[in-house]
Order: structure tokens, then C-alpha cells, then sequence
């Protein structure tokens, strides 16, 4: 019978594996690898610089876990084709795929471009399996066009027609051709004989904006060997991952290293975890949005070593052998209405309203630990000369000792995680030098937050936590933690898609001109749930399609339908 493991059994096993420990599920993995598929579709494939690129990533794996994917977070990049990026963005991957949109700079040459998804686990994997779309993307006010460097290794993408299988999803309209500002409805009628089908992506525009090319499905290999295994999946999502390395002086290379990392933005996060083989670390975010500020501290006994982060995307060299950039006589009259269009739309468009800035960077940070289950406030108390004279007069919960002259913290109270050490900061800061935090003047601290019981993040565990919050937040002095540095992080593109709105003429303007290059996307359309959908025309005439993907069965193929209609 074949053996099934559960995600957390598998992911246990990856990280045992990361610290040099053989595991049961060696040969399982081997032979029953995870493998992912992706396959990336856009509402179009021509656009007009300072357009956004709407997208959809088709996502699936051979997990047997209902509502559990391998990966959680989506890479996504705008590159020429010799693999140079142009935007790269990352995104909130869930079971069935994401959805969202990319915003083209408005300085973007002419040219051929590439979009590509991947997940990190497949970075294990050849650069050439990622999934891509090849995209021509036209600066009408630039002459200049996108060059790229000659690279020796080429993956190549065949251009070929899309096909429509015989399965595929019969799309109607009521007639062929409709006037300006005028309702269609849709009807989808899938055939009898499929099976699986759910999400699909449909979009609605120019004929021609959606040039034939093939869908390029990313999927990752069967693993041979786990020896040169790097990049673990993300399965609870974002993830900062790296390596600890020693200077050419030191001769403890192999020993553990605990790292740590708090932000350093209002709403505070703390992860900590301890290096394993080959001293790499890996430490779990939050559903981070946007960029934020981290500070990280690498401690190994007053060793000095070098925090060297991963990059968070990938790297490595390719060349997208594409054709030479060129616009047939009938696409530059469509890339020229593209971008009047855009122009005309910018002109017309109301002006959003700002967000408020309600940050105050003088504000504190949160503590990332919430309500402590104790606070004690100087101002409430005798004068002391040290924080340690405070801990021995006023602090209940713990006690300072000594062991061959060196100080440490141990708390009163019996409980299970009393053998660990103890959790200190200063002004949300680590503290690795526990004789310097004892000697700080009582003067200069506002008050002391305390977690009496035992605390675990990431793979550690403590004891509890000491917290010393000082009267300017400037860390009374104490110097940063040796091996230590500040860094700004990109988190989940807060960008969201999924529903292109049409408007309403029953409250749209008259005299408001409608120049949309795509009259209607919906990239998360559910075929079981519905099998009807409306826009309105607007006000360009011209030839249209209805282009509709859809995916069949958790490892079925890409199917693509079409339909035309006219404006007049």
C-alpha cells in the first residue's frame, strides 16, 4: 500500500534534513516527490507602457491534502529576454492559484518581454521549468527599444496557435455584432462529458491584443538526490532565508548559531530559530504587505560571523529565445489605438482620493508580544542603581545568578521550559550581553514588560521574557548586538485583481468617454457556481474576443476557447 504523509511530517522531515539528520521519509520523498505546476495566463499579451498587466497563476500539486498547498507565496517577474528584471513582485499563493495585477513603468522601452511565476521549492529545480508568457509591451513616446545581452544558455519558447480542444467550454453570445455602450451577456455552456472543471480565467478584448502564443507550464522535477536540496517551501508563507558565514579566522564553522529578527514598523514581529546544516537559517513573516524595516542579529558565542541573505528571487541566467521585435502594419494600428486610448482614459478619469498617512514614525513599535503578565514602572518605586539591583528588589518573578562568574536570568516558578534561557530586550531590541543590560542605570528605563512563562518562536524556546523599555528609546547606551545589521524587506504586493468593473450606464456620464482596452476580466471565474456573465461594449469600435482558460481535474491541461463579436 502506498504510504501518505501528512504536509507537517514532510516539511519536519525537510527541515531534519537542513540540519544533517537522516530521516525515514528520505526514500518517500525520493520517490513520491512533491512536484507543483504553474501555468501563468494574462488578459492580454500586447500593452502600452504605464499599463497594468492583469494576471492569473493556475496553481496545483500532487499533495493529497485537500486545502493544503506545498507553496504559499507566488514569484512573479517582468523580464527581457536575457532574464534581465524589469518589476518583480510576490504574491499570497493559495490552492488553487492567486490572482493580481503588475504595473508596467512608464519608462519601459519597446520591446519583447517575459512574464515568469515561480515558487521558491522550485528553485531547486532548471530555471528553464518556470512558468512564462511572452508579452510585447509598446512606449509610444520613446524611439529607444529594449536591448538585450548575449547570453550562452537559451531556453527556447515555441510561438504557436492556441488550440481548442474538442472539450472545450462552448461560449454564446445572442447575436454577432453589438452597438457602442451596449450589454452583452454570455452564456458558458461546458460539455457533458467534462469533469473537474472550476476556475477559469476569462477576459474580453481587441482582436489582436491577444496574440497566439503557448502557455509555458512550470513544473517542478522528480528529485534524484537530496545532497545539493537548498530552498525549502514556504508553506506558512513569506520566509527570510540565508546562511551565517564564518571569517577565514574562525575555526567553528559547523557550530549553531541563533539568529534573530524583529521589525521594526508599529505592529512589531520577533522569529527566531538556530542554524542548521551548513549553518543556513530559515525564518517564517508574517502575511507582510509592501516593505518594511527588519533588524537581524546572528549570536554564536562573541564569534564574528557574516549574515549573507538568499536573494529573494531567482538569479540564475537565461536567455528567452524570442523572435526580433517587430509590429506587423496591423499591430501598430492596434498599439497605436492601445495608446490613445490610455492617453484619452488618463485624461477622463477621476482623480483618486489620497490615502491618509496615519503612521507616526515617533511612535513606539508594538511589542510583538502582546499584553506582558506583568509591568513594573519605575516611577512607582524606590531609586536603584542598576537593573540588576531593581531585578533583586523589586522583581518577583526572576532572579539574577551567576555560574563561573557569568551572569544569567532564571525565573521563580516552576514550569516546563524553566531549563531555557531567558528572552531579553531592550526598546524592542535583542540583547545578547546580559552584563551590560544588568548594569543599566534605573535612570534612564521608563519601565520593565515580563513574560513569566515559557515562550517558543520558530524552533526555540525560553523561559520566559525581560523587557526594558527606556525613557527616550535610544537603548541607554548599550551598543547593537555584534554580527548584527538593519534591512529593508518587500513583502506581499498589496495590489489586488481579480475583477476588472465595467461601468453602469444607467449612472455613467454620457459625455465621459469609454476607451477600455479590456472590456471585461475576471480571473477567478467559478464555473461551478456560475455559467452566465455580462459587460458593456465601449465606445472603439472594432473586432473583439472572448477568450476564456480553463483548467480540468487538480493536474489537467490548459484549455483555451474563443469568440468573436463586432462594435459598431
Amino acid at each position: 500500500m502506498k504510504r501518505t504523509l501528512s504536509l507537517v511530517s514532510l516539511i519536519t522531515f525537510l527541515i531534519s534534513n537542513l540540519v544533517g539528520q537522516r530521516s525515514t521519509e528520505h526514500d518517500f520523498l525520493i520517490e513520491n516527490p512533491v512536484v507543483e505546476q504553474i501555468e501563468l495566463v494574462t488578459n492580454r499579451a500586447l500593452y502600452i507602457s504605464g499599463e497594468k498587466i492583469q494576471f492569473h497563476a493556475f496553481y496545483s500539486s500532487n499533495l493529497k491534502m485537500v486545502g493544503n498547498s506545498w507553496s504559499k507565496v507566488l514569484y512573479l517577474e517582468l523580464v527581457r529576454p536575457d532574464g534581465t528584471p524589469i518589476v518583480q513582485k510576490k504574491y499570497s499563493l493559495g490552492e488553487k492559484g492567486v490572482s493580481g495585477s503588475l504595473e508596467v513603468s512608464e519608462s519601459v522601452l519597446s520591446g519583447n518581454y517575459i512574464l515568469r511565476a515561480y515558487t521558491k521549492w522550485m528553485r531547486n529545480f532548471p530555471v528553464e521549468n518556470y512558468a512564462v508568457r511572452y508579452l510585447k509591451i509598446i512606449n509610444p513616446t520613446k524611439q529607444n527599444l529594449s536591448k538585450s545581452a548575449s547570453i550562452s544558455v537559451k531556453k527556447k519558447i515555441e510561438i504557436i496557435p492556441f488550440s481548442t480542444h474538442e472539450n472545450s467550454i462552448d461560449i454564446q453570445l445572442s447575436k454577432d455584432s453589438f452597438a457602442k455602450r451596449e450589454s452583452v451577456s454570455v452564456k458558458l455552456l461546458p460539455p457533458e462529458t467534462k469533469s473537474g472543471t472550476n476556475i477559469a480565467s476569462i477576459s474580453v478584448v481587441r482582436k489582436g491584443a491577444e496574440f497566439s502564443t503557448k502557455i509555458n507550464q512550470a513544473t517542478s522535477e522528480k528529485i534524484d538526490t537530496l545532497d545539493s536540496f537548498f530552498f525549502l517551501p514556504e508553506i506558512y508563507g513569506l520566509a527570510i532565508t540565508g546562511s551565517i558565514n564564518a571569517h577565514s579566522d574562525d575555526t567553528d564553522i559547523e557550530s549553531q548559531t541563533t539568529v534573530k529578527l524583529i521589525s521594526l514598523d508599529e505592529n512589531a514581529f520577533f522569529s527566531a530559530c538556530q542554524t542548521g546544516k551548513n549553518n543556513r537559517f530559515y525564518l517564517n513573516l508574517p502575511g507582510l504587505k509592501d516593505e518594511h524595516e527588519f533588524f537581524i542579529t546572528a549570536n554564536n558565542g562573541g564569534a564574528t560571523k557574516e549574515i549573507v541573505f538568499d536573494e529573494a528571487f531567482c538569479t540564475r541566467k537565461v536567455f528567452y529565445d524570442l523572435p526580433d521585435f517587430e509590429l506587423p502594419k496591423n499591430e501598430a494600428a492596434l498599439a497605436l489605438e492601445l495608446a490613445s486610448n490610455k492617453q484619452i482614459n488618463r485624461l477622463f478619469k477621476e482623480p483618486e482620493t489620497p490615502e491618509l498617512q496615519t503612521k507616526n514614525m515617533d511612535k513606539p513599535a508594538r511589542p510583538f508580544y502582546g499584553k506582558p503578565t506583568a509591568v513594573y514602572k519605575t516611577i512607582d518605586y524606590i531609586d536603584l542603581p542598576t537593573l540588576e539591583d531593581f531585578l533583586f528588589e523589586i522583581v518577583f518573578e526572576f532572579r539574577v545568578l551567576r555560574k563561573d562568574g557569568v551572569p544569567f536570568i532564571e525565573m521563580r516558578n516552576n514550569h516546563p521550559y524553566k531549563a531555557y534561557p531567558m528572552l531579553l530586550f531592550i526598546d524592542n531590541m535583542p540583547v545578547h550581553d546580559i552584563t551590560k543590560l544588568l548594569n543599566i542605570q534605573m535612570s534612564k528605563i521608563e519601565r520593565i514588560e515580563i513574560i513569566d512563562n515559557g515562550y517558543i518562536v520558530g524552533n526555540m524556546k525560553y523561559s520566559g521574557m525581560l523587557h526594558v523599555i527606556t525613557h527616550e528609546s535610544k537603548f541607554a547606551g548599550i551598543e547593537l548586538p555584534l554580527n548584527s545589521m538593519f534591512f529593508r524587506y518587500s513583502g506581499y504586493n498589496n495590489k489586488k485583481s481579480g475583477v476588472m468593473h465595467t461601468p453602469l450606464y444607467t449612472t455613467f456620464r454620457e459625455r465621459t468617454p469609454d476607451r477600455r482596452n479590456c472590456l471585461y476580466w475576471n480571473a477567478d471565474f467559478d464555473l461551478s457556481k456560475h455559467d452566465t456573465f455580462s459587460f458593456y461594449t465601449s465606445d472603439v469600435k472594432g473586432e473583439y474576443e472572448i477568450i476564456l482558460y480553463s483548467k480540468t481535474g487538480i493536474n489537467g491541461k490548459m484549455e483555451i476557447s474563443r469568440k468573436r463579436f463586432v462594435v459598431e
